[in-house]
């Protein structure tokens, strides 16, 4: 299997724009919550979420059609990524470049808004201009569209697991040779809909987000786009470009049963997985960037996870959603390029709002302040509601 890495990295979120912006933020222990002003949120209380408070800033050219919060953060970070990677795409290498996204719940508010035109006024009044911004594979088309790579585009939309598996995808297409270069990544924005829907499962804080704190009361909900730049190694190596972190392992699971001990065994196999990819014991594992996001239940299931994975000797864990929310789909990209930032620059950035220890979640290794640590490989976690389980190892670049 050919040796891929990640050359460039693209960050959208509520921290900042670009990757020096969100670093210093995320290790600076910044808390991304505020009052909601994307949508109205009359009747719902005090709304809170992570938020990109002026996404109108980052968008580019105009466009004859509507172009969604979603597909102005994907394109908006895909553009950074290949900046960062130092990377301009011309018709020699635009063949060569292809990109991949996880997105499951983007476009959702034009769709909403489409659906409701329609069914007020008849279909042949629905504005035909509002209809592409309306499927999660949107901001993708719009990267490919735009900046006029060749290779193949492709959306995952298989909920909190999506960007993660889109990684994985891109790292398939580099090494079957269909593309040197790959955008691989994810997006989600914050709508009404998605709010009223999580709300009315009660399954949001009723304050910030606490991961695997015993006063946790559910997610916060969060918004941005994360892209890395992957590459083939001997063409990043021929282009003399910095490399922030090697990709070694992935792994998967699916479980059907909605039950406590199938869920745990689920997220113990799809870590085991990476971690037979990548030919690596668990000791070796220094950081784990976890899917923690304040949930009752995911929290628990993950902590388990990770104590029976590791014999009780869980590495320096971190949840970087405390700050930054639950972004869905986009979730695994993010945690991603904060790994891959982790190794480059050997910190760990700390967990926010984790005070009181939870025994149901026996992790007893969370940071909770960032430090300087030596680190040469970082596990990242995302796991779904719906029993999808996904797992990823980076480990710093050697020669």
């Amino acid at each position: 299997m050919r040796r891929i890495v990640v050359t460039g990295i693209g960050l959208v979120l509520p921290l900042g724009t670009g990757k020096e912006q969100t670093w210093q933020a995320l290790c600076a222990g910044q808390d991304g919550a505020s009052d909601v002003s994307t949508f109205d949120t009359a009747g719902l209380g005090t709304v809170r979420a992570a938020e990109i408070k002026d996404v109108s800033q980052l968008r580019g050219r105009k466009s004859v059609w509507a172009v969604s919060r979603g597909m102005i953060m994907g394109f908006a970070a895909a553009k950074l990524a290949l900046e960062d990677s130092q990377i301009t795409v011309t018709p020699e290498n635009k063949d060569n470049i292809g990109v991949v996204y996880g997105s499951t719940l983007t476009g959702l508010a034009p769709l909403a808004k489409f659906d409701q035109e329609a069914l007020r006024n008849g279909p042949r009044i629905a504005d035909p201009l509002m209809f592409p911004s309306t499927g999660s594979s949107a901001p993708a088309c719009q990267v490919s569209i735009v900046l006029g790579v060749d290779a193949f585009n492709t959306t995952l939309s298989n909920g909190q697991t999506a960007s993660l598996d889109a990684i994985q995808y891109g790292m398939q297409f580099i090494d079957l040779g269909r593309a040197t270069t790959v955008l691989a990544g994810g997006v989600e924005d914050l709508c009404f809909e998605r709010f009223f829907g999580y709300h009315t499962q009660q399954l949001l804080a009723s304050s910030a987000a606490k991961p695997f704190d015993s006063q946790r009361t559910g997610m916060l909900l969060g918004e941005g786009s994360a892209v890395l730049v992957l590459e083939d190694l001997d063409h990043a190596k021929e282009r003399k470009v910095p490399i922030y972190a090697e990709i070694a392992g992935y792994g998967s699971y699916l479980t059907p049963k909605a039950e406590e001990a199938s869920e745990i065994n689920a997220a113990v196999q799809s870590m085991g997985k990476a971690l037979q990819q990548a030919s690596m014991r668990p000791d070796q594992i220094d950081v784990v960037f976890a899917g923690g996001n304040g949930s009752q239940k995911g929290d628990m299931v993950e902590a388990r996870a990770l104590t029976e994975l590791f014999h009780g000797s869980v590495p320096s864990l971190t949840a970087v959603k405390s700050m930054l929310g639950e972004s869905y789909s986009a979730a695994g990209a993010i945690q991603s390029a904060m790994a891959a930032l982790s190794l480059y620059h050997q910190t760990v950035p700390g967990t926010i709002h984790f005070a009181q220890p939870d025994p149901l979640c026996p992790v007893g290794s969370v940071v909770q302040n960032t430090q300087s640590k030596s680190m040469s490989a970082a596990m990242i976690n995302t796991f779904g509601s719906t029993g999808n389980f996904a797992s990823l190892i980076l480990k710093s670049y050697e020669n």
